[in-house]
């Protein structure tokens, strides 16, 4: 009879007791890769889920630290692919094969981005004579891409100061001035010397609040200086304001924000001339 027992529980599937698989298996990530992982604790996962998750995770970070001493150029990752050089291509040949270019990375699971507008014979002859001689993990898992960021390499800094200006002019129209001491620097030149963040949110907050409405009209014609360590942008700027009960006010002119290279890539405005607006 025991025997017959035996052999019928060998035929059936064994249980999993999940709760302490999954505790084997954070301890077994945090001793071999010395990562840790947490779940959201105001939603109640199934254990079962939670291991599949886990599983998950742990078969990644296994394939990333088994390849992590594989590195090689971003052409070997590739496959060595057939390419031209830039030189030899028309305009519209240029087109054709950076499309074919970023295909190829995208199936190999790499991802090539860029934040603005560029000529494609710039960004083809960026990958062809820089990109490609790149070196990353050779690794190859499931869902996992490889990002490669043109202005990583070319950082793009007019660009990116006539941003945060648009992005500055937007939160005076739309009132968010509590959000714009996060882009000035620690001094702000004034009329009467240098003043501190806080105290030239105040004034451009008293002057903006002082209307009922305050709209963007326009922001054109950007100029842009560039220095060792400041910067300037200068554009034409229209609002309409209004308060109750009276006309609008068309506030216009030309705008000027001052920057300081602080560190790095970042750039803090240190000087506001805005139309009707006086620090």
């Amino acid at each position: 009879m025991a025997e017959e027992i035996i052999n019928e529980l060998e035929g059936q599937p064994e249980e999993i007791d999940f709760d302490l698989e999954n505790e084997l298996l954070l301890i077994k990530m945090n001793a071999e890769f010395g990562g840790q992982v947490y779940f959201p604790e105001e939603e109640e996962i199934p254990s079962e889920v939670k291991f599949e998750l886990l599983q998950s995770v742990y078969e990644f970070e296994e394939a990333y630290f088994s390849s992590i001493h594989a590195v090689i150029p971003v052409y070997q990752r590739l496959g060595e692919p057939y390419y031209l050089p830039e030189a030899c291509l028309t305009d519209q040949g240029i087109v054709i094969e950076f499309e074919r270019l970023k295909k190829v990375m995208t199936d190999k699971q790499i991802i090539f981005e860029y934040e603005f507008d560029y000529d494609p014979r710039r960004l083809y002859a960026f990958i062809t004579n820089e990109l490609f001689n790149e070196r990353m993990e050779d690794i190859s898992i499931p869902g996992y891409f490889k990002h490669f960021i043109y202005e990583d390499f070319h950082p793009n800094i007019g660009e990116d100061l006539k941003r945060q200006s648009i992005r500055f002019i937007e939160e005076i129209t739309g009132k968010c001035v509590d959000e714009l001491y996060n882009g000035l620097n620690f001094k702000i030149q004034s009329r009467n010397g240098m003043i501190n963040g806080e105290e030239a949110c105040k004034k451009i907050r008293d002057f903006y609040e002082s209307f009922d409405t305050i709209t963007l009209g326009k922001m054109e014609n950007f100029d842009v200086k560039i220095e060792e360590k400041s910067a300037s942008v200068s554009f034409d700027l229209s609002l309409s304001a209004s308060i109750l009960f009276n006309e609008n006010i068309v506030l216009e002119g030309r705008a000027v924000l001052g920057f300081s290279n602080v560190m790095q890539d970042l750039w803090l405005i240190d000087s506001i001339s805005l139309p009707g607006l006086v620090i």
